[in-house]
């Protein structure tokens, strides 16, 4: 009797989680690409990219509230860090929260693009973060230049 009830509690528990994932993400991996087109025509891909692809927009706000960075001027309004809400994933013994930062950046050879991706595994005991999805970051920054191509 006790192993059962030691079961249903656990199958109880399984669905019951919930996991803290901070907006911003540090650069433990972040994915960088230099794209041609003006700020304005950047920005518009990348919202209209991320849009697309399912990432819901949470915030936009300027990179130097969260890097202290020399590249980035509060008086420069040609940077911007949007946060996308996070997408969770529910399996059987654990679930994953996935989310992405992109920096867009002014710079002398054109707007840098800056992806940074987390994902957090919550097996209820521990949390694995995980700072890597090539295929999709590529993807999507793929999809930007070919916007901006698209635009011109």
């Amino acid at each position: 009797m006790k192993k059962y009830f030691s079961v249903f509690v656990l199958l109880f528990l399984v669905g019951c989680a919930s996991v803290k994932v901070p907006s911003y993400i540090q650069a433990e991996h972040p994915y960088k690409r230099t794209v041609y087109g003006t700020y304005e025509e950047v920005l518009s891909a990348v919202k209209d990219v991320l849009t697309e692809e399912g990432w819901a927009i949470a915030k936009e706000t300027h990179p130097a509230l969260y890097e202290r960075n020399a590249v980035y001027s509060e008086d420069d309004k040609e940077h911007a860090l949007i946060f996308t809400d996070s997408k969770q994933a529910s399996r059987l013994i654990y679930s994953t929260f996935t989310h992405l930062n992109v920096y867009i950046n002014r710079t002398q050879e054109g707007m840098e693009l800056d992806v940074r991706y987390v994902k957090v595994i919550d097996l209820y005991l521990k949390k694995i973060h995980r700072y890597r999805n090539d295929a999709m970051v590529e993807r999507l920054l793929n999809f930007v230049e070919q916007k901006l191509i698209i635009k011109k």
